[in-house]
């Protein structure tokens, strides 16, 4: 912005004395250094800023038709999975039924952890560039994430977990394969032919993007965070049992409930105004962070998708959520409503 001003300054000075600029040059190194200096220092912290770098260069959202029209210049990526309670956990067989043309699929439970017992957390990075290389994925590319049902299970937790990774152009499809099936779109069904493998690097691994058991401890006296849960309200009350076995009944103390299904109608997620009536009746301060939670980290990443693409505000997500939270071994405190 400051050089942008040196010409001008020039020019007026030209009208205002009428003579030569020789005895300027001082006064214009001057102009220069500090316009030199402050694009370098803007630079310098733009570089350096957490916006930045948990900055997506590609939208959070993208349209069937947007999809259909750059289906050659993308990597899709199916992310199907079912909560527990549905009792459809063999999601590849539909994968292979009815896909998108071109679509790998991105399993949550074999592309994760496998030294805790819990359910799908986050794999290492060395884990995570390993499983995506070998579905043909290269950091730079643009994926397309999606589900088969259109309610974004799991398809905004791959896109939550390749923030997290740094992948820079990660997006999810509205709607989903029904809306890409309700405009007569092309599909693919069969066994897929196994994807050519490239070798994927990721950029930086986003801690601040995932909460833990103790963070999410500490918040209870802190409350340097709103804890906004996205299970199904009766789950958060503690008036329906968990999903899982042996699970406490309940919710985390001072937090909030937004059901994922909650904020998404039709397969589209709410726009900005009707998010905020939601939250604002839910009693969430969208002044402090959020770290969003769920059963077990999954429907917690629709929260986060609907926060980040209609408002613009990144979250957290507390990874281990009520898997975690909720097993008596941890003792920790489970309020009912």
């Amino acid at each position: 912005p400051y050089s942008a001003l040196i010409p001008c300054f020039k020019q007026w000075y030209q009208r205002r004395v009428r003579g030569s600029l020789h005895h300027l040059q001082p006064l214009m190194f001057v102009c220069s250094f500090v316009a030199t200096f402050s694009r370098s220092s803007i630079k310098s912290l733009y570089k350096h800023s957490t916006f930045k770098r948990t900055m997506s260069s590609a939208p959070p959202i993208v349209t069937p038709a947007w999809l259909f029209e750059n289906l050659k210049s993308v990597k899709v990526v199916d992310s199907s999975w079912y909560v527990p309670m549905e009792k459809r956990s063999q999601v590849k067989p539909e994968f292979i039924r009815c896909r998108i043309p071109g679509a790998v699929f991105f399993h949550i439970d074999e592309i994760c952890d496998r030294n805790t017992h819990l359910p799908h957390n986050l794999p290492t990075p060395a884990e995570f560039e390993k499983a995506v290389g070998e579905l043909g994925i290269k950091e730079t590319d643009h994926v397309i994430t999606y589900d088969q049902e259109g309610k974004y299970v799991a398809s905004a937790r791959v896109w939550w977990t390749f923030r997290v990774f740094g992948h820079k152009n990660i997006s999810v499809l509205e709607g989903g394969l029904p809306a890409w099936l309700a405009n007569s779109f092309p599909i693919e069904s069969g066994e897929r032919a196994p994807p050519i493998p490239a070798k994927y690097i990721h950029s930086h691994f986003h801690k601040e993007l995932v909460r833990n058991l103790e963070d999410v401890t500490k918040n209870l006296e802190t409350q340097e965070f709103e804890v906004v849960d996205a299970r199904p309200r009766d789950r958060w009350l503690g008036k329906q049992p968990e999903p899982r076995p042996g699970l406490l009944q309940g919710q985390i103390p001072h937090s909030k409930s937004v059901p994922a299904f909650e904020v998404q109608r039709d397969g589209k997620i709410f726009e900005k105004e009707e998010l905020l009536e939601k939250l604002k009746s839910s009693g969430v301060n969208l002044d402090k962070p959020i770290v969003t939670s769920c059963g077990s980290g999954v429907t917690a990443a629709i929260v986060s998708l609907a926060l980040y693409a209609r408002l613009g505000k990144d979250t957290s997500l507390y990874d281990g959520s009520f898997a975690e939270w909720g097993d008596p071994k941890n003792n920790k405190p489970v309020l009912q409503v």
